[in-house]
């Protein structure tokens, strides 16, 4: 026999999981909103005369759920759009150094003299190199050549020994004499590993998830009470939006709709109303 099913002041977010079917989770832990919007549309049957109607066939039911989340993670771009994530495998190991600046400058001695940007401090380029470099006076874009004739410019690998003894590696952008002391903008594929990477493929589809999400309440009377909520299966629709506004911290906005599980039980939702303890750190 079920318990007494008081009436609860619902007074909080409480936190979401989502269980794809592969068996991976979504955790969504830092919720600024969450709604479940419990749908049925009908359509009015007439009969004879009469201008009201006199009965009311079911044409649809449905559960959409809409999660604004306080955080970004790349699991929310994978239920919105299927998206592959992982670590990246060796042709996208890189990130870019953007639009950087630096002053086209004369080194080595009388016969010999080079006109370089050294671009060490900003990283490794990448093993596949892609070069930007833009003059700033004109806008001009050059162009990237071994000999760094006039318009164009080379990307030279250094070697330095340090006080230690170390054989240090750099690169430097090296140009034609008549750029020394010119400004340029430059930005490259820089290699690095220590990232994670969400890959959209033309052949992706948003994930079907189960969705758990459990909300506990402290109620005036000093106790907690809790409602968890169970959607069966579920699927990404709609819009995901990421804004990058200035001086905005981006509240991801993701809406999944219900789907028939097709487990045999006719069970697409539950929701249990509990008693429970107060939650860590309260």
């Amino acid at each position: 026999m079920g318990k007494e099913n008081r009436s609860i002041i619902i007074n909080g977010v409480g936190s979401v999981l989502t269980v794809g079917a592969n068996g991976k989770v979504a955790p969504i832990g830092s919720l600024q909103s969450l709604r479940f919007d419990f749908a049925v549309t009908e359509d009015p049957v007439y009969g004879g005369d009469g201008l009201f109607p006199i009965d009311y066939v079911t044409r649809d039911k449905n559960v959409a759920i809409t999660a604004t989340n306080a955080k970004f993670d790349l699991n929310l771009v994978r239920l919105a759009t299927g998206a592959t994530i992982g670590a990246p495998d060796d042709e996208d190991a890189y990130i870019w150094v953007l639009n950087k600046v630096g002053t086209v400058k004369k080194t080595g001695t009388a016969g010999s003299y080079k006109y370089v940007v050294d671009i060490f401090a900003d990283g490794t380029p990448f093993s596949v190199p892609e070069f930007t470099v833009m003059e700033m006076s004109t806008g001009e874009v050059l162009e990237l050549d071994d000999d760094a004739d006039e318009g164009k410019f080379a990307v030279v690998e250094t070697k330095t020994t340090n006080e230690g003894g170390t054989v240090v590696t750099g690169r430097t952008l090296e140009f034609d004499s008549d750029m020394e002391g010119k400004r340029i903008m430059y930005s490259f594929k820089k290699a690095t590993t220590d990232i994670s990477i969400a890959e959209g493929k033309k052949t992706d589809l948003p994930i079907a998830v189960k969705i758990i999400h459990q909300g506990n309440f402290k109620q005036k009377d000093d106790t907690w009470h809790g409602i968890e909520t169970e959607i069966k299966l579920a699927k990404a629709s709609g819009t995901f939006t990421l804004d990058y506004a200035r001086a905005t911290a981006s509240a991801p906005v993701i809406t999944l709709n219900m789907l028939d599980p097709e487990d045999g039980t006719c069970r697409l939702w539950t929701m249990k109303r509990f008693v429970t303890t107060a939650p860590p750190c309260m």
